[in-house]
C-alpha cells in the first residue's frame, strides 16, 4: 500500500521526471535489441560469404566389383557436379624421406 502512495506521490510531483527516466530505460532496451539484431545479421551474412567462396570438392571411392560406368553417371546427374573425372589410387608399403640429415618414414596408405 505504501509503496502505491510513493508511486501517486512521485507521478503527482515529477511527471516530467518520470516521463524522461522511462524513455531512458525504453531506449537503452531498444538500443541493445538492435544491437542484437545487428550481430546476429552480420554473424549470418559473414558466414554466408565465406562458404560461397568454398569450393565443395566430393570423392567417391569406388567398391571393388562396382559399377563404375554407373557411379560416374549417377554422379554426372547430381547437382551442381560440374565436373566428374576418375582417378586411381595406389596402395603402398609406405613413404620414406631424407633430407635435412633426417629420415621420415611413414606407414601404408
Amino acid at each position: 500500500m505504501i509503496t502505491l502512495l510513493w508511486v501517486r506521490s512521485l507521478l503527482r510531483t515529477a511527471p516530467g521526471r518520470i516521463a524522461a527516466m522511462a524513455a531512458g530505460v525504453a531506449l537503452a532496451v531498444s538500443l541493445l535489441a538492435v544491437l542484437g539484431l545487428f550481430v546476429t545479421s552480420a554473424a549470418d551474412t559473414m558466414t554466408a560469404r565465406a562458404v560461397r567462396a568454398v569450393p565443395v570438392e566430393w570423392q567417391v571411392e569406388v567398391a571393388p566389383g562396382a559399377d563404375r560406368a554407373g557411379v560416374e553417371a549417377a554422379l554426372a546427374r547430381m547437382q551442381p557436379a560440374p565436373t566428374v573425372r576418375a582417378v586411381g589410387y595406389a596402395k603402398v608399403d609406405g613413404f620414406a624421406a631424407t633430407t635435412g640429415g633426417t629420415e621420415q618414414v611413414t606407414g601404408p596408405g
